[in-house]
């Protein structure tokens, strides 16, 4: 069977991995390079993994300079987006790259904490705090051949290692499914995502962090932010681990 059908034969194997370091050291994710540490990627390979320090607060793409609490960069101004904040603290680099492709298409679920802990869990813990985190819910398809749903792993990884604990809560269900993004244009992405997702459950959150795990053009959480603004969300803002500057850096 395929492994990354599995997840939780992967979550016992990060177990034992873990469990057998002093015997069989670890190799990183990256370089498979031999490490005595239990972790995912090398000291060397961890101490590349860059952040985007100057980022627009509104959609989260990198800025020649810090905006502060601007009302969001050049584009923004003109786009008007639908979402309030975005907080993406990586950069899609080749050691945070490999680690979203392990965890995503090959199984790796359990790799779901230490990616919250590489992006820095105080960073969505500094944010204002949310009624609810909701995750951007796969096509019931997709989710069934890979096996797991990484939004709804992300989402309560990130939930726990918040302060105020703000409820998971799957809201959004996908209506219909979607071609891959990340085959599509700018353009075709927003016809993609156009009325995709609607609202699964009764709600009274007004503040939601709505949480992905990669947003490049911004059109699968924009078209979730106006579902849940259309249901009657005051505000809705973007958690994710990176935002991709431009479509050719997707996996």
């Amino acid at each position: 069977m395929p492994r990354h059908r599995w997840p939780a034969i992967e979550n016992v194997l990060t177990l034992l991995r873990q469990s057998l370091i002093p015997i069989a050291p670890a190799r990183c994710l990256h370089c498979s390079q031999l490490s005595q540490k239990a972790d995912w990627l090398c000291s060397e390979c961890r101490s590349i993994v860059t952040e985007y320090h100057a980022a627009c607060p509104r959609c989260g793409l990198p800025t020649a300079r810090d905006l502060g609490d601007q009302s969001g960069c050049e584009q923004c101004r003109a786009s008007h987006p639908v979402f309030t904040n975005t907080i993406a603290p990586l950069r899609y680099t080749p050691p945070v790259k490999t680690l979203v492709t392990r965890w995503k298409f090959k199984g790796h679920t359990g790799l779901t904490p230490y990616l919250v802990e590489v992006a820095g869990s105080e960073r969505f813990a500094a944010s204002d705090t949310p009624d609810a985190i909701v995750p951007v819910p796969p096509h019931w398809h997709r989710r069934f051949t890979r096996g797991f749903d990484q939004t709804w792993l992300l989402a309560n990884s990130i939930a726990h290692g918040h302060p105020a604990r703000p409820p998971v809560l799957p809201l959004l269900r996908r209506a219909r499914s979607t071609s891959e993004q990340k085959r599509l244009s700018s353009r075709d992405r927003i016809l993609n995502t156009r009325d995709a997702f609607v609202i699964d459950r009764p709600f009274t959150a007004r503040y939601v962090a709505l949480v992905d795990d990669v947003v490049t053009t911004g059109a699968t959480v924009s078209a979730c932010a106006e579902t849940l603004l259309a249901a009657g969300v005051a505000r809705v803002d973007i958690w994710c681990l990176v935002r991709v500057a431009s479509p050719d850096e997707e996996v």
